[in-house]
């Protein structure tokens, strides 16, 4: 058996880490494999392969499927988060003026007369608007205890 250095990245496939964490979470092969929208005799070369790389058999036949080993169980945790992290390299930053959902500020009529007129909150109104932000009165109706309007600064 050839064991792979697991520092040698180069020559790791790094598909094998999603179908381990795929085999963690379902315990089947099968179902493993339709996670992956890959053939079952696919992940069952993958499993071979992860074996080989890890040098433990990582999962054994239970009554109803495979049983992680304490190597596997192990390996979990950190596996998810290297998951998670390479998933979020592929994700956009935030970004208001791509977000779809609404964003607001709600400023009560006491503060509007204590900011309105200071030109830090002048500036700040500017930030929003370039960011897409709109002032507009809200109805008492919408919040608790005050007077009969606020105004918000709303997306």
């Amino acid at each position: 058996m050839i064991v792979i250095a697991m520092t040698d990245i180069k020559i790791f496939d790094l598909n094998l880490l999603k179908a381990l964490d795929a085999l963690l979470v379902e315990r089947s092969v099968t179902r493993a494999a339709s996670r992956l929208n890959l053939s079952q005799p696919a992940v069952s070369g993958m499993l071979a392969r992860l074996r080989e790389a890890f040098a433990d058999p990582l999962f054994v036949r239970g009554q109803r499927g495979i049983v992680p080993t304490e190597r596997a169980l192990q390996l979990a945790a950190p596996l998810r988060q290297a998951l998670d992290e390479l998933d979020s390299l592929f994700q956009p930053p935030f970004s208001t003026r791509r977000a779809p959902e609404a964003h607001g500020v709600l400023l009560r009529p006491i503060m509007r007369f204590t900011l309105l007129p200071c030109p830090v909150f002048h500036a700040f109104a500017r930030l929003l608007q370039e960011y897409g932000f709109r002032s507009n009165p809200y109805p008492r109706s919408n919040w608790a205890h005050g007077s009969t309007m606020a105004t918000s600064i709303w997306r």
